[in-house]
C-alpha cells in the first residue's frame, strides 16, 4: 500500500501517473465527486460513516441510517448517476472493496488536488505530485463551473470556452456597472459635463 501526500491508495504511484490515462481522463475521475460534497454540513453527515467502528470515539453525531441513505438524500442516483455508479462499482485504476472507501478515496484526492490548485493560483505555490512528477500542467479551478481543469496557460481562469464565454460576460457587465468600459465611461463623463447625474 503507497501513500501520496497522505492519502492511502491501494495502487502504485507509477500506475496513478500512467500517461496512457492522461491528465484529463485522471481529473474527469476526479470531477466525479460533486460540488455540493465539499459543502461541510455534507462532510459532517458522512463522518460517522467514514470513521465507521471509531465514530463513537471521536464523534457524538447520531449515525442516521445507512451510508446508501446518506447518499440517497444528498446524491439520488437519477441527479449525479456517474458518481454513483463509482461508488457502487469501483473503478479498475482504484481497487477500493466498500462505497465509504471509495467515497474517502475520492474525496481526499478532490480536497488535495483543490489545495494544491488553489496555492499554485495564490502565491505559484507547490504543483500536486500527479503535475510535478509526470509533466502534466498544473491543475486550475474553473471560476465559473468549479471543476479542476489542466491549466494549459499560468493566466487561464476557465475550464472551456463556454466557461470562458461566461466569465468575459460577467467580467464586462462589472466593467460596465462600475463605468469603466471605454464606451460607458465615455458617456458617463459626457453626462456629467452636460450637468447629469
Amino acid at each position: 500500500m503507497k501513500r501520496v501526500k497522505g492519502v492511502a491508495t491501494n495502487i502504485s504511484y507509477r500506475e496513478t501517473l500512467d500517461q496512457e490515462n492522461g491528465h484529463q481522463s485522471f481529473l474527469d475521475f476526479v470531477n466525479l465527486l460533486p460540488l455540493k460534497a465539499g459543502n461541510p454540513e455534507v462532510q459532517m453527515e458522512a463522518t460517522p460513516h467514514v470513521l465507521g467502528k471509531w465514530s463513537k470515539v471521536f464523534s457524538n453525531a447520531p449515525q442516521g441510517g445507512t451510508f446508501e441513505a446518506f447518499l440517497d438524500r444528498h446524491f439520488p442516483v437519477k441527479d449525479f448517476p456517474q458518481f454513483r455508479k463509482y461508488l457502487a462499482e469501483g473503478d479498475p485504476r482504484f481497487s477500493l472493496p466498500t462505497p465509504v472507501e471509495r467515497w474517502k478515496w475520492i474525496t481526499s484526492l478532490n480536497l488535495s488536488l483543490r489545495t494544491w490548485a488553489g496555492a499554485h493560483d495564490i502565491e505559484d505555490g507547490e504543483l500536486s505530485p500527479w503535475a510535478k512528477n509526470s509533466g502534466w500542467k498544473p491543475e486550475g479551478i474553473c471560476c465559473v463551473c468549479g471543476i479542476l481543469f489542466p491549466r494549459t496557460r499560468k493566466d487561464r481562469k476557465t475550464c472551456s470556452e463556454k466557461c470562458g464565454t461566461v466569465h468575459r460576460q460577467r467580467e464586462w457587465q462589472k466593467r460596465k456597472e462600475s463605468g469603466s468600459t471605454k464606451r460607458y465611461g465615455r458617456a458617463r463623463k459626457l453626462k456629467q459635463f452636460k450637468g447629469g447625474k
